[in-house]
């Protein structure tokens, strides 16, 4: 027998296996090939249909992870040290086990990617959590359920069975507060399946044939591309916009100026791919051109309103083509105001290719206007609070002497109380909030409040994936950070 394990990580092998199956005679009837692997759409079809198939998923609910690892666990597991704290935490083990586990149904709040650092940070939590001399108390309650009065205890037995029992009492499903969510995470929960199975219906449609309306796809494309080149805005002139950074205060060379001077480097380059696309894509529909790879691609995305993979290459990531392309709208006009008009009172860092690079330029003018005090950049780090009151971008009157407003951020998993001034509760079914503006600025590292605050990661985009985290954000809190880190708190640039 033969085991080759994750086979998907050299797929160019299992050509060969294939080639060498199908062309050799003489097989010993008793010779078997066991091949694992992650699902791939480039597997050797012919390997899957001479094999047999056999898929592996992980159990279903906490009743369901329990039952799994208990059937494993065997007495003289339970006998093998005779201290009954070993079986206690036994279970412990396996019932975090389970929590990690089903944290994964819901999304980036439950964990973000293998080895991020705030999923780093949750599991130390959950340690700390489970892992206390509190857990070795007799019938010790790992968790009780408000609504149903239902209670996840320990058993205290040195029999397999009475723990076996237990798990088959527990409930068919469970809250999300079970693994320290808010209860909305399971709104979250049935969204992503919802868009996962539209998401399957869009790529089964058949690519050809007649619309509604009789008109062919390659028509609806071609007026789809019409009117999105009706609304692209023009690109920013090379000569003019260097003229009209000089004019800005402080000229071009300020940290803040030269990072709108990037940022407009950078949109041009997305006006001018997607003109470009946009107007070969109507030449090779009339037939003046051919359709290359890319223009292909942009076809059936565009007939079915996504974003082409070679234009989310360069740009931002967004749901729906209306959203991308709304959001160039909405970047071109607030680096045209920053350009024409002076620097804003206040900056919609979502509009930004390089949020970390104006962050950056932030902190750098501070330490500037502290040059009589002899900052040293390398001390100061960035520092945030919430507007109290909390404003809108509408009642901001002028920029701070120091520092920037942002607006425009989202809060998920969590609420903003202006009230109170400090992290609550999501209200009910809401799983997004926004949040009023943010002044930010730079002090240095000695001076910076770390009590009573908890300092939420900031990504672009709410899949939390990649390269997407910007920085963190403290914001006032009178709950220990713990509450808001089992929560999956973070703050989102975008929730398009």
């Amino acid at each position: 027998w033969v085991l080759l394990q994750n086979t998907h990580l050299g797929l160019g092998y299992l050509t060969e296996v294939e080639t060498f199956l199908i062309k050799e005679e003489n097989i010993h009837e008793d010779f078997r090939l066991w091949i694992t692997a992650e699902p791939h759409p480039q597997f050797p079809i012919g390997l899957l249909q001479m094999g047999i198939k056999i898929t592996n998923e992980a159990p279903v609910g906490m009743k369901a992870g329990l039952r799994a690892s208990y059937q494993w666990v065997s007495q003289d597991m339970l006998d093998a040290v005779s201290h009954p704290y070993w079986r206690q935490l036994l279970f412990v083990m396996c019932f975090l086990h389970s929590v990690t586990q089903e944290r994964r149904k819901f999304g980036p709040i439950g964990w973000c990617v293998p080895y991020d650092d705030f999923d780093q940070l949750l599991m130390d939590t959950f340690a700390e959590k489970y892992f206390h001399p509190g857990v070795l108390a007799v019938g010790y309650e790992l968790y009780r359920d408000e609504r149903s009065g239902f209670q996840y205890r320990v058993p205290d037995s040195n029999d397999i069975d009475v723990f076996r029992q237990s798990i088959e009492l527990l409930p068919g499903t469970e809250s999300p507060e079970v693994f320290g969510l808010h209860p909305n995470a399971d709104v979250t929960f049935r969204t992503l399946q919802v868009q996962e199975a539209v998401y399957t219906i869009l790529d089964t449609m058949p690519k050809g044939g007649t619309a509604a309306g009789g008109l062919s796809r390659e028509e609806i494309v071609d007026k789809i591309c019409e009117d999105l080149l009706s609304k692209v805005p023009p690109m920013f002139d090379k000569e003019e916009t260097k003229e009209k950074l000089k004019k800005l205060p402080g000229g071009p060379t300020v940290p803040l100026t030269v990072h709108l001077r990037q940022e407009l480097d950078r949109l041009n380059t997305i006006i001018r791919l997607a003109t470009t696309t946009l107007k070969n894509l109507r030449l090779a529909i009339a037939g003046t051109i051919a359709l290359s790879g890319n223009l292909i691609e942009a076809v059936d995305a565009l007939f079915i309103a996504r974003i082409p993979s070679f234009w989310l290459a360069k740009s931002w990531e967004a749901t729906t083509l209306g959203n991308w392309f709304t959001g160039m709208l909405q970047r071109y006009d607030q680096l045209n105001k920053w350009l024409n008009l002076g620097r804003p009172k206040g900056y919609w860092m979502t509009g930004f290719f390089n949020p970390q690079g104006f962050l950056t330029a932030m902190k750098q003018e501070v330490n500037r206007k502290h040059a009589a005090d002899k900052w040293a950049l390398d001390d100061v780090v960035m520092t945030s609070e919430v507007t109290n009151p909390p404003k809108d971008y509408e009642a901001l009157k002028e920029a701070p002497a120091e520092g920037v407003y942002i607006y425009g951020l989202y809060l998920d998993g969590c609420a903003w109380s202006g009230r109170d001034n400090k992290l609550v509760d999501s209200e009910p079914k809401k799983l997004f909030n926004l949040m009023p503006v943010l002044y930010v600025t730079g002090v240095l590292a000695k001076d910076k409040k770390r009590t009573g605050v908890f300092e939420a990661p900031c990504y672009r985009v709410k899949t939390r994936k990649g390269l997407n985290f910007v920085t963190t954000f403290a914001l006032r809190s009178e709950d220990d950070k713990s509450k808001w880190i089992l929560r999956g708190v973070g703050i989102l640039c975008t929730i398009d």
